[in-house]
């Protein structure tokens, strides 16, 4: 008899000693993947924008239901008047320094593609008024169509590639698809309701990717997000907390350009 009541008791160290050790590994999972995160985050500030030496949170943009953008002060004020304004969501404004003073905002913008959601840090000058670069944060597209968002320009070849022969490409170190957007003013792209046909930097190159117009498009809505929300915040500056700045996305524009949707069919059809 006292042999069997001995099973149980192995039985529950073991469940307890296994609970433990997938307790602890899971934290400690958690604690790298959101060191990771931090590493692509910190990367992407640097890509936007190229010229700060350090960055700091100065503020914070609410989108309500209906659109609307608003300035809080933190996300503590975000939390509280949540319900009460109709919050959904908030995006934190970092300040580009170099030598203490501010040479632009990155902020983030995120839209549905084909296939995931693609967000996408945007860097803007201190006056909103043009984007210094883009980078795309993630995304999980089709390869070989949406994922060429972060496609790299190259002339290797499959027999340079195999004879060890790779060219070294001169030119912007970002993807030739987000390259596209830097030096752009905002109110050209805002003006913007696809990326298909277009040739925003004037290369005489078509900008958006072929076969990827719904990822393309995605991209130019997330950035369009974070434009209309640097616009917002920059408009506040100096302005007291109960006046603070809104803006909503034009009326007037195709509903299915606005930030915050998706073309018709995006997710049952294929990308075009």
């Amino acid at each position: 008899m006292r042999s069997r009541s001995v099973y149980p008791a192995i039985l529950g160290s073991v469940c307890l000693i296994s609970g433990l050790t997938l307790g602890v590994t899971y934290s400690l999972m958690q604690e790298r993947i959101a060191e990771q995160e931090r590493q692509v985050l910190e990367m992407a500030l640097r890509a936007a924008l190229t010229e700060a030496e350090e960055f700091e949170t100065v503020g914070y943009v609410a989108k309500d239901g209906q659109g609307n953008y608003h300035v809080v002060e933190s996300m503590e004020e975000f939390e509280r008047d949540r319900a009460e304004k109709g919050y959904v969501a908030a995006t934190e404004v970092r300040g580009g320094l170099k030598g203490g003073e501010t040479v632009g905002y990155v902020l983030e913008g995120a839209e549905r593609g084909y296939s995931s959601l693609i967000r996408v840090a945007v860097g803007v000058d201190v006056e909103v008024s043009k984007v210094i670069a883009i980078k795309v944060i993630s995304q999980q597209e089709t390869p070989g169509l949406g994922a060429r968002v972060n496609e790299m320009q190259t002339s290797d070849t499959l027999w340079s590639v195999l004879l060890g022969r790779r060219s070294v490409k001169s030119g912007p170190s970002a993807p030739w698809f987000q390259a596209n957007f830097s030096g752009v003013s905002t109110e050209k792209l805002l003006g913007l309701g696809t990326l298909k046909g277009q040739d925003i930097n004037g290369d005489s190159k078509p900008d958006a990717i072929t076969g990827a117009t719904i990822s393309s498009n995605a991209v130019l809505r997330a950035v369009q997000s974070a434009i209309l929300q640097a616009q917002v915040f920059h408009k506040s500056e100096g302005v007291d907390a109960s006046t603070s700045a809104t803006a909503k996305w034009p009326a007037e524009k195709d509903a299915a350009t606005q930030p915050g949707t998706t073309e018709e069919g995006a997710i049952d059809s294929g990308e075009t």
